[in-house]
Formats: structure tokens, C-alpha cells, sequence
């Protein structure tokens, strides 16, 4: 015999002490099974990998012992036994386990589930049980299981209508059980009503609209595509009810579950669209409600623009309404100094930062032409007002606008590139900034169309910006909007301006306003990047040996501006530049 065959030997002797000691009759001792059970989390390494290989072995060689054995922890006293007996079933006993046991052992099995249930022995790990339950329904040799369930529902514990109604949730997601519940499709739907409608319990309600959700998602209605209709009318009373009571715990888990659904079947609301979505904006604009609730109503209608943006599209009021609530949504911004201001999020609010992300999305997924007139006529009107906060959301709005509308915005350039310059001058320095981003961005997304059109007028209102000595922050943001303007501009453009970018830049540099601001000189190592970005394409047509000593170079070089070097990096940088002129002979400017 071999080694690996009495090493198996061995195991399995111990494996049967083990199982057999459990499942005595008289005076069963589990404590060794439970030890085991206990040793799959163990911190130590051996502990574990004993207890895998005993386990492995059980339910290769002994499932139907192994089974019995957990079945008898699911009434253990100790709640930590009983969920890891659960947590075990579930994620091992699949239906193709189940199909393997005797049906003396599925007996046990089924009395233990629903002894644990009827108990309500579980309290955190209830999913693990709830799946083990589906899963063994799944093999077909439960009939009894739904009768059950349905006795649950009916009973007067809401904590057994709340569990019977997530093991429904669980039967909809499995594919071998829908004949089932087919068959009895109008009991479920007596039990959704009631449940929905006329329960007290708030755990019972938001149980069946779970339930319910799953019904809509995974039980096929090729027959009768409206046979969940009368759902929709019972989940939104649901979600209002749930706002009136000032419930914000089950207001949120009512949200968060309609959400679930409009990502998956956003037809499913067609029926009932315009009511929806009235519902939805209004959650939105009251401000007796909690921010979370109010976002995930958002949260909401932004799933649906994403699941299905031609069915959204034939609402256009709606989406106007939606456009003005995130521009409002816009406005809610925390000041600080000027030198900690960035374009991106961590001074925003989170009805900011929500807005930035869902204009964007809707730019890109609905109809342009809809979005950019509107966003036109509203934009000449914040742009004038005297209300800072308006003006800056008009120009953090600009560009993400811009992401989706790629016929209209290079055909009203001239109306919107005006509004932006403007704004480079305005008296409050946010606006000024956004107004520079905005710059920044539209050099990318409408390149090289923008460049081509305005690079005199943009790059002479950066210049003079670059030139406010006084404020070091404002100076960064238009030198890197005019290093990406440059940068995604065509040739013409980069070796025209080539000489005055450079004198601006290395002038801001040799200023010395970084020493002391180690947020200024992370900033300013990021210009150096895009600087050299935008001669990338000029150093690769040099030969392999120069570019690679080229890129050493400039590794050494941007350390040094780390390191506040800045005189040497300004004479290093030059002379860099000097030598990529002569030796790759691209261009006959030389730089002074």
C-alpha cells in the first residue's frame, strides 16, 4: 500500500471518530465536530489546513454522515456553531450535493432547516440558511417546503413572514425552482399585496418589496408581460409611506432597492413612467428629508437614464427638471483660500460631487440637442448674476456638458469660448480657476477644433494670467491649462507659441513661489510632466540611444524641482532643450 494510501487510511479513521461520536443516538458527544468545524477559522496554519483536509475527505466519502452531523449544529446553543453549520451548508451543499444524500438524510435535513427557522435561531448569518433552503428546494424533493413557507406568511410572527418572505426572494434567483412558483404565481401575488399593503410590521414590508423585486427580475413572463404590473402601484405607495412615517432607515432600504430594479428592468416603470418619475424629483427638492435619501432618489432616476436612455428621452420635461436640480445641486460648495481650492472633489459638498458625476452621465446618454439648449439658455443667465456660487457651477458644468455633446458644442463655440474668457477675469478667484479648468478640459475634448479656432485669444488671456506674480496658485492653473492647450494642439501651434510658453514657464520656476508650498511644487512637478507631454512626439523621432538619454535626463531633472533646486533645474532644463533642438534637428528655433 502506498504512503498517500495509508495517509488517506488514517484520515478517514480519525474522520469517522469523529462523525460517529457526533451522530451517537444515545449520548452524542459533538465536541470533536465542533472543534473541527472551529478549525477552519483558526489563525493557525495547521489547525486550518487539518481541518480543510477532514472536512474535503467528509464530503467526498461521507456526505450523508457530515450532513447529519451539521444538521444536529443548527440547534447548537452557541450562535457562533450555528452559523457556521449554516455558512457551511450554504456555500458547499449545492443542489448537486443535495441530489447525492439518502433520503433519510434528507429527511433530518429538512426538519433540522425548518426547525432552525421555525425557531428563528438565526439572527446575523440568516442568509447562509435562507440559501441552503433554496438550494435544497432546487433538487425537487421538497414539495413541501412552499406549503410551509405559506403557513409563515399567514402566521402572526412577523419575524416568520419576514424570513418566509426572503426564502421567496431567494427561490425567484434560482432557475430550477421558477416551475414551482409558477404554479402557484397567484398565492405569491395575494401574499405581495397583503404584505405590501396592509402589514404594520416595517421589516415585513420591505421583505415583500425585496421579494417581490426578485419576482419582477427572474421569473420569465413570455406569456404575460404585464403579470407584475399591479406590483409597481404597491412598491411606490411602499416607498411613500415609508417617507411619511419619517422612517429614513426604511425610506433608504425602499430606495435602495427600487434602485436594484430600474438597473435591471428599468420597462418594467414604463407603464406608470411620468408618475415615477414626478415621485422622484420631488424626493429630491424636499428639504425636510435627509441628504442619503434624497441622493439615492437620484441615484434612482440616473439608472434609468442609464438603462435606458431612449425611454427617458421622451420625456423631456423631466429631463429639464433633472438638468436644473443637479445645476442647483451645483451651487452647494464650502469655501476655502485660494491656495487649497482644486477643481476636483475633496472641498465639495456631496450634493456637489453627486451633481459633477450625473451631468456628465447624462450629457453623454441623452439626446444633445435637448441638453445643450437648455444648458445655453441657462448658462447666459448664471454667468450674469452676481452670485459667485452660480458662476463657478456654470463652469464646472461646461466641460462635462461638453463630454456628450460633440456635434453641438463645436457648432455654438463662439457663443460658449467667450463666456469662459470672460470669466478668467472674474473678481471672485473660484470662478477664475473653474473658468481656467474649464479651458484645460475643452483643450481636450474638443481638440484640435478649439485650438485651431482660438489659440491667439486663449493663449493670451493664460499668458497675462501666468504673469500674477502675487498669486502663485492662479499662476499653476493657467500654466497647465496652457501646457494641455499646447499639448493637444497641432504642430503649428506648439512650435509657434513654443518660445513664449517656455519663457512664461521657466520665469514662474525661477520665481521661487513653490519654495515653501510643497502643494505649489507637487503641482509644479506635474507641469514639468506636461510640458515635456507635450514634446513627447518630438523626442520618439529621435534616434533610440538620444531619446533614452533624453528621458534620463529629465527623470534627474524633475527631482530636482523636488527638491527646490530651482536655479539649476531652470540652467539644466535649458540646456536640455538646447540639445534636443541641435541634436534632433526639429526645429530652427533655438530656445535662449
Amino acid at each position: 500500500m502506498s504512503t498517500d494510501s495509508i495517509s488517506t487510511q488514517r484520515r478517514l479513521e480519525e474522520l469517522d471518530n469523529i462523525l460517529d461520536s457526533a451522530l451517537k443516538q444515545f449520548d452524542p458527544d459533538l465536541e470533536p465536530f465542533e472543534i473541527l468545524i472551529c478549525q477552519l477559522d483558526s489563525y493557525r496554519e495547521d489547525q486550518v489546513s487539518r481541518a480543510e483536509s477532514l472536512f474535503s475527505l467528509a464530503r467526498n466519502c461521507r456526505l450523508d454522515s457530515l450532513s447529519l452531523a451539521l444538521s444536529r449544529l443548527l440547534s447548537s446553543p452557541l450562535p457562533d456553531l450555528r452559523a457556521q453549520a449554516a455558512l457551511l451548508l450554504g456555500e458547499h451543499f449545492t443542489t448537486a450535493f443535495f441530489e447525492r444524500l439518502k433520503r433519510t438524510t434528507l429527511d433530518t435535513l429538512k426538519s433540522a432547516l425548518l426547525s432552525a427557522f421555525r425557531n428563528k435561531l438565526f439572527k446575523l448569518d440568516v442568509d447562509n440558511l435562507f440559501q441552503t433552503i433554496s438550494d435544497f428546494h432546487a433538487t425537487g424533493s421538497w414539495p413541501e417546503l412552499l406549503p410551509f413557507l405559506f403557513e409563515c406568511v399567514n402566521s402572526q410572527s412577523p419575524n416568520l413572514q419576514e424570513y418566509a418572505l426572503l426564502v421567496f426572494k431567494r427561490l425567484a434567483q434560482n432557475l430550477d425552482s421558477h416551475a414551482d412558483l409558477i404554479f402557484h404565481l397567484n398565492t405569491f401575488q395575494q401574499i405581495f399585496r397583503e404584505c405590501l399593503d396592509n402589514c404594520s410590521s416595517w421589516d415585513v414590508k420591505i421583505a415583500a418589496l425585496d421579494a417581490s423585486i426578485s419576482f419582477v427580475q427572474f421569473i420569465p413572463n413570455q406569456n404575460d408581460p404585464n403579470r407584475f404590473d399591479y406590483l409597481l402601484r404597491l412598491m411606490m405607495r411602499t416607498l411613500t409611506n415609508a417617507l411619511n412615517s419619517g422612517s429614513e432607515s426604511k425610506s433608504e432600504e425602499s430606495l435602495q432597492l427600487l434602485i436594484k430594479l430600474a438597473k435591471t428592468d428599468p420597462r418594467f416603470f414604463e407603464r406608470q413612467l411620468e408618475k415615477v418619475l414626478q415621485l422622484m424629483l420631488n424626493i429630491t427638492v424636499d428639504d425636510s428629508l435627509e441628504v442619503d435619501i434624497k441622493h439615492s432618489a437620484i441615484e434612482f432616476l440616473m439608472a434609468l437614464v442609464e438603462s435606458d436612455p431612449r425611454m427617458i428621452s421622451k420625456e423631456p420635461q423631466f429631463i429639464k427638471r433633472l438638468f436644473d436640480e443637479l445645476m442647483y445641486m451645483l451651487f452647494d460648495v464650502e469655501y476655502v483660500d485660494e491656495d487649497e481650492y482644486e477643481v476636483d472633489n475633496f472641498w465639495g459638498t456631496s450634493d456637489y460631487i453627486l451633481a459633477k458625476k450625473c451631468l456628465s452621465k447624462l450629457s453623454i446618454l441623452l439626446d444633445e440637442k435637448m441638453i445643450f439648449q437648455r444648458v445655453l439658455r441657462l448658462f447666459s443667465h448664471l454667468l450674469g448674476t452676481s452670485i459667485w456660487q452660480q458662476r463657478h457651477a456654470t463652469l464646472i458644468a461646461i466641460p462635462k456638458i461638453a463630454l456628450g455633446s460633440n456635434k453641438m458644442m463645436p457648432k455654438n463655440m463662439e457663443e460658449v469660448v467667450p463666456m469662459i474668457l470672460e470669466s478668467v477675469n472674474d473678481p471672485h478667484p473660484w470662478v477664475q480657476l473653474a473658468a481656467i479648468n474649464a479651458i484645460k478640459q475643452l483643450s481636450v475634448c474638443l481638440c484640435p477644433m478649439f485650438q485651431n479656432l482660438y489659440h491667439e485669444i486663449v493663449l493670451v488671456t493664460l499668458v497675462e494670467v501666468m504673469n500674477e506674480d502675487l498669486r502663485p496658485k492662479l499662476q499653476v492653473s493657467a500654466t497647465s491649462a496652457v501646457l494641455s492647450f499646447m499639448r493637444y494642439g497641432d504642430e503649428k501651434i506648439q512650435v509657434f507659441y513654443k518660445r513664449t510658453i517656455w519663457h512664461e514657464f521657466s520665469k514662474f520656476i525661477r520665481a521661487g513661489h513653490i519654495i515653501g508650498h510643497p502643494e505649489l511644487r507637487i503641482l509644479s512637478c506635474g507641469l514639468v510632466d506636461e510640458f515635456f507631454k507635450c514634446l513627447e512626439d518630438k523626442f520618439l523621432q529621435c534616434s533610440e540611444d538620444k531619446f533614452l538619454q533624453c528621458s534620463e535626463d529629465l527623470a534627474k531633472l524633475r527631482n530636482s524641482i523636488s527638491n527646490n533646486q530651482i536655479e539649476n533645474y531652470i540652467n539644466d532644463l535649458k540646456s536640455l532643450l538646447r540639445w534636443f533642438d541641435v541634436k534632433c534637428n526639429k526645429s530652427k528655433n533655438k530656445l535662449e
